[in-house]
């Protein structure tokens, strides 16, 4: 049974066992994974977890498992053989997971054995589709969207990075650690919006379309005065999805901290999110 560590090179040859929302990470920054398999190629386990450090007022490093396919057998063992081995090197001290019910279900055992506390809730995500889009009445759609707020098409790379540090470096909230480093080609242009103020971009809508079709949102600030330009923002974004998406087109709304959970509230709340499970284990680093 061996076990292997999961690149952007060999990811393909594992991509109809492992979900592709999950798979596209592979190769980004802080993201890494492990297949074990019998016979090259055959998927036995395997798991996807994030490296978080840049949140942590005690310089903790957490391994966030977003994945895992195992069960309490030979194969989910050596998963996790590995998987100790490495988070071990990267002196992570807080192993965590918030995954689906279902591969929940399938490795409880395992993670148990492996020391792992863990319950279910609701998840942190919310799914809502295109048709909940079009009864927003509170987004007023019928009005225009003012002239400061652009698609992302309409910014160059430079502007669009400077204008990203300026929001990131202003802002106090729970965001995506690679948003710097991923390309502009990971947002949808024609979703994706920025408002511009005295020629800078100062807040930021990004939408990322992913390989199973849903479209989620990455990044939602506004660094200017002004948080009623956040609507706005959302004002233009939506009326693109409805002009461009089929009603039952997802859309993928991640509430990571407090101001997307009010957010999420405010303009769905009645939507709640899918049972998960979360669990957690301090690890020796």
């Amino acid at each position: 049974m061996k076990a292997t560590q999961l690149t952007k090179d060999n990811i393909g040859t594992y991509v109809s066992k492992i979900d592709p929302d999950d798979a596209e990470n592979i190769g980004r920054e802080y993201y890494s994974g492990i297949a074990v398999e019998n016979d090259p190629g055959e998927l036995e386990a395997g798991v996807i977890w994030e490296i978080r450090a840049l949140e942590n007022l005690g310089n903790d490093t957490i391994s966030e498992i977003s994945w895992i396919d195992a069960a309490k057998d030979d194969a989910g063992d050596a998963l996790f053989n590995e998987y100790n081995d490495i988070i071990l090197k990267d002196q992570v001290s807080l192993s965590c997971f918030e995954i689906s019910d279902d591969e929940g279900k399938k490795a409880e055992e395992l993670l148990s054995s492996q020391g792992f506390d863990y319950k279910e809730r609701e998840g942190r995500m919310i799914i809502v589709t295109v048709s909940d889009l079009k009864k927003l009445d509170i987004l007023k759609l019928n009005k225009r969207v003012p002239a400061y707020i652009h698609p992302l098409s309409d910014i160059s790379e430079w502007d669009f990075r400077r204008g990203l540090i300026g929001c990131i470096f202003q802002s106090k909230r729970t965001l995506i650690q690679d948003l710097c480093s991923l390309p502009m080609e990971w947002y949808e242009h024609d979703l994706s919006c920025y408002i511009e103020s005295d020629g800078r971009a100062e807040g930021f809508l990004l939408v990322h379309k992913t390989p199973s079709g849903k479209l989620r949102v990455e990044l939602f600030i506004n660094a200017g005065p002004d948080p009623k330009e956040l609507f706005q923002m959302a004002r233009y974004s939506v009326k693109k999805v409805i002009e461009l998406y089929d009603d039952d087109t997802e859309i993928v709304l991640v509430r990571r901290d407090k101001e997307t959970m009010k957010l999420s509230g405010y303009l769905f709340p009645s939507t709640k999110g899918a049972m998960v499970y979360i669990g957690r284990r301090k690890e020796q680093a």
